[in-house]
């Protein structure tokens, strides 16, 4: 990765791809030649998988691939995703019955 996108969430989050809300990742292609070039990670050929927000996973691996001429190389990184508290409250207990009849 170049610039590595949002990583971390929400339950429920959908993925965000970009860095700051805005700017869209990036990753640094590298050609046989050893000249690297950045690429978007919205570009045609870039395919980012694994994102499931539906349940906390603080190691949750995304896989980038960049596939172009035929070729696919992949790389990973991790994002974070959190079930937040968002309110407490006092539980409430059931009123016990204390009347006793005496016989």
């Amino acid at each position: 990765m170049h610039t590595t996108p949002k990583v971390q969430y929400n339950v429920n989050d959908a993925i965000d791809l970009t860095t700051n809300g805005s700017n869209p990742g990036e990753i640094l292609v590298t050609r046989q030649t050893g000249t690297p070039s950045v690429v978007s990670i919205k570009d045609i050929n870039v395919k980012v998988t694994g994102f499931d927000s539906s349940k906390e996973n603080t190691k949750l691996p995304l896989t980038v691939s960049y596939t172009e001429n035929g070729e696919t190389k992949t790389t990973t990184y991790n994002v974070s995703v959190k079930d937040t508290v968002t309110a407490i409250s006092m539980k409430k207990h059931q009123k016990q019955n204390t009347n006793t009849t005496k016989q």
